[in-house]
């Protein structure tokens, strides 16, 4: 090999060397499994987006929106294993009647968590199809498992759906 093919081997080497450390080698965006959390039943919540990476932050947000309808006794909180799990949710404020919000899917790419929510409309036509339980749950909201390792949590409203 002479000198000048070693030099352009040395470069080479180099830019790619700098493509991986720059994010080129990374592992490609995964889809994360959907679980979501019974909170139904929570009374009114903010809208807001949320993330909770402990028992006590998890606990207490739970505390703070008692069960609906009082006086029923609040149901037990969901279990999370926070050593391998976050809990993640968006909230749109009060559900209005026939509709509720759902994550319908999640990426995780570099570290960053995103998931796609939609708000679904049903029974429009026939009110008293979506009345029965319905009207017990007072927030467009969806809330679910999310990898610890997300550093960070965002999400984005299907403008299809």
């Amino acid at each position: 090999m002479n000198r000048r093919q070693s030099i352009v081997y040395a470069i080479s080497a180099v830019g790619i060397s700098h493509l991986s450390s720059c994010g080129g080698g990374a592992d490609p965006p995964t889809s994360i499994e959907i679980s979501h959390l019974p909170v139904n039943d929570l009374g009114p919540i903010p809208k807001n987006v949320y993330i909770f990476r402990s028992q006590e932050e998890w606990s207490n947000f739970w505390a703070l929106h008692p069960h609906w309808p009082w006086p029923s006794p609040t149901p037990a909180i969901p279990i999370v294993d926070f050593s391998k799990f976050a809990v993640a949710g968006v909230c749109e404020g009060s559900k209005g009647i026939c509709e509720y919000l759902q994550i319908v899917s999640g990426i995780l790419d570099r570290g960053v968590a995103t998931f796609t929510y939609t708000i679904v409309k049903f029974g429009a036509n026939t009110p008293s199809s979506c009345i029965s339980g319905d009207g017990f749950v007072l927030n467009l909201a969806d809330f679910v498992l999310v990898s610890q390792s997300a550093s960070e949590v965002h999400f984005r409203i299907d403008a299809n759906g």
